[in-house]
């Protein structure tokens, strides 16, 4: 089980490693890399560890929980980010780097202690 989870992160890395490397064509590498990257970590992993959050597993297909991903990230950066900054914090790339680490490590907290209450083992 172990195996194949980690067979599919590596050939996902290679994927977006591969993505930045063609962008690399049109634009410098470090600003390829960061595009392809910071896409991924601002526009899809904030809405997936979400949808854990709102769905069961089995209650939607892997095709909806993308989608799902993709729109709950775009309605949940901007929002925490703005809100946060109503509150006084700047908006400037290592602060919204923090606030969707932050939103994220928020949603695991959340899916692990209804584990815990559910008493479903990790």
């Amino acid at each position: 089980m172990m195996k194949k989870w980690l067979f599919y992160c590596f050939a996902g890395v290679s994927f977006l490693i591969l993505c930045a490397m063609l962008l690399t064509i049109w634009l410098p590498p470090h600003v390829a890399y960061r595009t392809v990257f910071g896409a991924i970590y601002l526009l899809l992993l904030p809405g997936y560890f979400w949808s854990h959050v709102f769905w069961k597993t089995a209650d939607i297909e892997v095709l909806e929980r993308l989608i799902l991903s993709l729109l709950l990230s775009i309605v949940l950066v901007p929002l925490f980010v703005l809100s946060l900054n109503k509150l006084g914090v700047k908006i400037n790339a290592l602060n919204i780097l923090i606030e969707t680490f932050a939103l994220i490590a928020i949603s695991i907290v959340i899916i692990n202690s209804k584990k815990i209450k559910l008493h479903i083992p990790l």
